[in-house]
This record gives C-alpha cells, structure tokens and sequence, in this order.
C-alpha cells in the first residue's frame, strides 16, 4: 500500500489518497480514501471508502477537503476492532 496523497477536511478529520493495487491487483489505482475522525472518546480510528476508480476518489478527496462534503456523504465504513489500524501521528 502506498500513500499517494494527505490531507485535513475542516473538521480537523486526517485523510489520505491510498493505492493498494500494487498489493492487489484486481483494485483500481488509487482508489481508496482513509480517513481517521475521532469518537465520543476523542480517540481516532480508521474508516475508508474504495470508490470505482482513482479518479472518483480523487474528486472525492477534494470535496472532503473543502468542506463540501462529510464522510456520511460518502458512506465510510469502519473497520471492525480486530481489524483496526491504530492511526499514526506521522500522518
């Protein structure tokens, strides 16, 4: 999985443009945004939408980024605890 792309949407959400096709091959490059939002506990998690092509989460990933759009816009998902991916303060 490579990072392709990082941001902050207004809300103080971290999310980035990842690529899993190279680990994959029957995904579309760069067509998966994660997103890490907080919960009621103020602790991040990581939630993530897989779109039908790069460019669909690149116009995505921008209307996130201005604010146009929430992640509920967009159907997030969250992984599930035994699946979760701590999030990183490098981001």
């Amino acid at each position: 999985m490579k990072v392709l792309e990082k941001g902050v949407m207004p809300n103080k959400t971290k999310i980035q443009i990842e690529d899993w096709s190279g680990d994959y091959t029957f995904l579309a490059h760069a067509d998966t945004i994660a997103a890490y939002p907080t919960n009621r506990h103020g602790e991040r998690f990581r939630a993530e939408k897989r779109f039908e092509s790069g460019d669909a989460a690149a116009c995505a990933f921008k209307e996130l980024l201005s604010g146009k759009a929430t992640l509920d816009d967009y159907g997030f998902t969250t992984m599930h605890a035994g699946r979760s991916i701590p999030y990183q303060e490098k981001m």
